[in-house]
């Protein structure tokens, strides 16, 4: 997974300062883990908006008081009317740590069996995952083009290294099912 560097400035703590940095163009966030205090600190309304906007887990070195922390992005709150980002929290990935999180499926090719005429119903779009620092996945890729009319993928199909799966293996991904008989 690539990750993305990001200058921050730090921050009290509070709705004071909370308002100050939104009115400069900064949004509050807090990074939490590590075993220490949480830290809070400002960054880019815009830098925050691209980051949530792309829909994949975004793994970052937060340059944080003058040390670096790598996170993961763990919720960004959006204001209700104009979508701004209000708060984000992050969680830091210390070598040897788990984190939870949740991550899309992105799906790759067309199945032969729609080819055919069989209709491919992608069952999940996200799923919640515990991951190895170290191996962190922006998103979960699945090929599809093999998959012929009548198959499925399940979960215990997506085997990914250092990635535990929080759904029970034989729930159904992504599946291509037989065509309806048309009526007279």
């Amino acid at each position: 997974m690539e990750t993305v560097s990001i200058e921050t400035a730090s921050r009290e703590s509070g709705k004071r300062d909370a308002r100050a940095a939104r009115r400069a163009g900064q949004t509050p966030c807090v990074v939490y883990g590590g075993g220490g205090e949480a830290t809070s600190f400002t960054m880019s309304e815009m830098r925050l908006s691209k980051l949530a906007s792309t829909g994949d887990a975004v793994v970052a070195d937060l340059s944080v008081n003058g040390t670096t922390v790598k996170a993961v992005l763990k919720k960004v709150d959006f204001h209700p009317v104009t979508d701004r980002p209000m708060h984000a929290d992050w969680q830091e990935l210390s070598p040897g740590s788990k984190v939870k999180l949740r991550v899309p499926i992105r799906y790759k090719g067309t199945p032969k069996g729609q080819l055919i005429g069989g209709k491919t119903k992608k069952v999940m779009h996200e799923i919640n995952i515990v991951a190895d620092a170290e191996h962190v996945p922006a998103h979960i890729a699945v090929e599809i083009t093999r998959l012929n009319v009548g198959e499925t993928i399940f979960v215990e199909n997506l085997a990914r290294e250092g990635v535990t799966f929080m759904a029970p293996p034989r729930a159904k991904v992504v599946m291509v099912s037989r065509p309806k008989a048309g009526r007279s």
